[in-house]
């Protein structure tokens, strides 16, 4: 059924889970998690086709690639379903990888934007500070002059216009938090967030190389909120991972007992700091590739007992750290031993300088 055109679609399943999303848009994101069902589905998790190394999975899967719909119809059934098998193992995993690369991109264009909202922010704040900057010198020539009484004074101050004085006065909106409301503009597209983020924490199955990891416990605190389409958590939920300049909004919503605001920021929070954790392999994927479990790529531990030794001698390292530090330490020594003359007799290339440097 694979390589039969689809009525819906208009072509073979085979050929619409072999094209790439273009742009990062919720739709794409979602119909990359509609094509991870269909392999699901399809087996393409199943442990038995291990009996096929990864390697040659992603030769016959190349081989499909390159073929239309009917030359594989034409080939033979053994060779048909040993590549229609090898292509669904190698999809899934093409596509879990970009899945979390569309996730990245998609937080990262609205994170962008927010950015660019704080610099236009800025610098509408800092146009009007200039001007009552310029308000302020003239106030201050007033009050520093000593030949003029007190309701002189207060005759000048007003002289200055009403108008202009209120207009001098800082609005809510320019007393902005310490990231300059950039957590605030991201939550302005929540809902567009929401279009792909849950659909994506419930497909993928993430894992830590860091024990204990708040950010997976948090990661999994949202998925069952998700599941049970809860609008508030629990105030106590992990948040060591928050950045510092994004605390204060947590805090806000807590004292003032906003579940649902404190919800919605802690959300983004767990969201962005899980794109950072995959950036950095504290978070890893489970049947992806460029995502993988960074141990893997790594020499196992019980190969390593049976390369060790010959390794340590191609490479004429001890076996020991102790040892490679005494070997360092008697490097540092012999330079010494180089150094020390040369700074006494105060001719050579190196030498100190007036100060001892």
């Amino acid at each position: 059924s694979m390589i039969e055109t689809d009525s819906e679609r208009g072509v073979a399943p085979f050929v619409w889970l072999g094209t790439q999303a273009t742009t990062e848009s919720p739709k794409a994101i979602n119909n990359e998690l509609d094509k991870l069902d269909v392999l699901t589905d399809l087996g393409a998790t199943d442990p038995t086709i291990a009996v096929i190394s990864a390697e040659r999975r992603r030769q016959l899967a190349a081989i499909a690639r390159r073929s239309s719909p009917k030359a594989l119809r034409q080939t033979s059934v053994e060779r048909r379903h040993l590549l229609l098998v090898s292509s669904v193992a190698e999809l899934h995993t093409v596509i879990t990888d970009e899945v979390v690369a569309l996730f990245d991109r998609a937080l990262n264009k609205i994170d962008n934007t927010a950015r660019h909202g704080v610099d236009e922010r800025n610098r509408t704040i800092a146009a009007a500070d200039i001007e009552r900057l310029r308000l302020l010198d003239e106030i201050i020539v007033v009050i520093r002059n000593n030949n003029f009484d007190n309701n002189t004074v207060g005759q000048r101050l007003r002289g200055l216009g009403t108008e202009r004085l209120a207009a001098a006065q800082r609005t809510p909106a320019e007393q902005l938090p310490r990231d300059g409301g950039h957590l605030e503009l991201i939550a302005s597209r929540y809902s567009t967030i929401r279009k792909f983020a849950p659909r994506i924490l419930a497909t993928l199955s993430f894992e830590t190389s860091i024990e204990p990891s708040p950010l997976l416990d948090a990661v999994t605190i949202l998925i069952a909120a998700n599941e049970s389409n809860t609008r508030t958590v629990d105030f106590d939920v992990p948040d060591d991972f928050v950045p510092s300049r994004w605390k204060p909004y947590l805090d806000n919503t807590r004292q003032t007992n906003d579940r649902v605001g404190f919800k919605h920021y802690w959300e983004l929070c767990v969201l962005y700091a899980l794109r950072e954790g995959l950036r950095s392999g504290e978070i890893w994927v489970r049947h992806s590739r460029r995502y993988a479990n960074p141990a893997t790529f790594l020499i196992s531990v019980e190969d390593w007992q049976h390369q060790r030794s010959d390794m340590l001698d191609r490479i004429r390292q001890p076996a020991t750290w102790t040892e490679r530090l005494a070997e360092i330490d008697a490097g540092i020594a012999g330079h010494l031993d180089i150094l020390d003359p040369l700074l006494e007799a105060d001719t050579g290339p190196i030498r100190f300088d007036k100060h001892g440097g």
